[in-house]
């Protein structure tokens, strides 16, 4: 990856548009060598663990309300609090993604969320609880900046969209995977409820499940350690570029990208957490019924989407060049209002589900360039500093939606219909925006790709 060096020396290339020879190619998978297969299995597993422990945490909910006599705007709270606080602590891991060796950054991060994750199984207090919930969201939120700072080191430019989609196609399936095994936990803790307390003081499946998670996650904390020094390509902080210079010639296609991907991320959460919600209520279902038939929705629609949107990447590259993540990403949010709004006159479960499968696979299709976005117009030498930003940002504006959702629905208590009215209007009003921001910012983004990977 072309890295700038010295931008407050250099001259903004003033270009709006890209040329073919620009366009995105796709290495080969089978030339990375056994410690980039090492790392990306790895890296892999984790989004798999991360995903359980909030799988496990957003299907729970109900059980909290019930437990602890919550109201909507309680578990809203539950769903938002604690990413914001999270975003915040994120500067600081951006920024040691930058400093220190990036293996034992994501190690400690992933050690910090399972233990955080076993506490939430014994917390009976709602505050103790919260708090539970924030040390869990701070670990997770460091998995993004470490991560897509590793990527471009790890592997070549070549190989590096396709990593990119498989990690972002990964992220969601795991997401529906993740609840699937959430729903399979619970119900097998209840099942064996009586063996297990004699082990741990919990009091139900839901909290057993928490337990069991955060275990499973200490020796994936352990292993990523062995991935070993990773050599950060072109980074040497002697020319690292000047942040202030570089915010001033790149600041609106930074913070374009970067409102984008959070208000759609704003749209995507208001669905995520208060579906499976809206399920249990709508339909009666169980916790585990719940995991698992949601689950299975998520991970149709996102093999779907990342397979469209390789298809669609080797179609419209020749012809776009890097602008096509930006058309793929773009389209796909547009046209996922369609199913989102299709929500609202869903009259029996397979109907909602149908939807939501339809919403996944055209929110992956796009969200799989998020990463690849992002890293092409970022130097490498502020790589970490600027996904951390993506991930306060992504803390801030999409932690508004759940509660947002709970308070429209507190309000329309009359109606059974008001729950999955508030997620549509939310979510939908997310997507538009963020469409309006991409389109506005388009030129601006296209000329900072340029300036950061000039046609050879």
């Amino acid at each position: 990856m072309t890295v700038v060096q010295g931008v407050e020396q250099q001259t903004m290339i003033k270009t709006s548009e890209v040329t073919p020879s620009s366009s995105l190619t796709f290495g080969s998978l089978s030339q990375l060598g056994t410690r980039s297969w090492f790392a990306l299995g790895l890296i892999i597993t984790a989004q798999y663990a991360g995903a359980l422990n909030a799988a496990i945490l957003t299907i729970s909910m109900e059980s909290f309300k019930i437990e602890l006599g919550l109201t909507d705007l309680h578990i809203g709270l539950f769903l938002s609090f604690p990413f914001i606080c999270a975003g915040a602590g994120g500067l600081i891991l951006g920024y040691l993604a930058d400093r220190a060796p990036r293996q034992i950054v994501l190690s400690a991060c992933i050690f910090f969320w399972s233990i955080a994750t076993i506490g939430l199984g014994m917390a009976i207090q709602f505050f103790v609880i919260l708090l539970g919930i924030v040390a869990l969201a701070f670990g997770e939120q460091a998995l993004g900046p470490v991560v897509n700072s590793m990527v471009p080191d790890l592997f070549s430019k070549k190989s590096r969209v396709k990593v990119n989609l498989i990690l972002a196609g990964t992220a969601t399936v795991a997401g529906g995977l993740g609840a699937i095994a959430a729903g399979n936990l619970i119900a097998f803790v209840d099942f064996n409820l009586i063996s297990l307390k004699e082990y741990f003081p919990v009091s139900s499946g839901v909290r057993g499940a928490f337990v069991i998670a955060g275990l499973l996650g200490l020796p994936i904390a352990i292993l990523v350690l062995f991935i070993g020094n990773i050599k950060r390509q072109n980074h040497n902080f002697k020319d690292a570029p000047n942040f202030r210079i570089y915010m001033n010639q790149h600041g609106t296609a930074l913070i374009g990208l970067y409102s984008a991907f959070a208000i759609q991320a704003a749209g995507i959460s208001a669905i995520a957490s208060w579906i499976p919600t809206y399920l249990a209520r709508r339909f009666e279902m169980s916790a585990s019924d719940v995991g698992t038939t949601f689950g299975k929705a998520v991970i149709a629609g996102s093999v779907l989407g990342i397979a469209f949107s390789l298809v669609l990447t080797q179609l419209l590259s020749p012809k776009f060049g890097q602008r096509t993540s930006y058309i793929i990403y773009l389209s796909g949010m547009v046209i996922a209002i369609i199913p989102t709004l299709m929500q609202l006159i869903a009259y029996n479960l397979n109907m909602v589900l149908y939807c939501v499968f339809i919403s996944v696979a055209l929110l992956t299709m796009g969200g799989g360039h998020t990463s690849t976005m992002l890293q092409d117009v970022s130097p490498s030498q502020l790589r970490g500093r600027l996904f951390s930003g993506l991930v306060l940002f992504m803390s801030l504006i999409p932690s508004v939606s759940p509660s947002l959702v709970g308070i429209i629905s507190d309000l329309n208590t009359d109606s059974k219909f008001g729950l999955i009215q508030s997620i549509c209007s939310v979510s939908v009003s997310c997507f538009l925006l963020s469409s309006l921001v991409l389109y506005k910012c388009r030129k601006a983004i296209n000329t900072s790709i340029n300036f950061h990977n000039p046609a050879k």
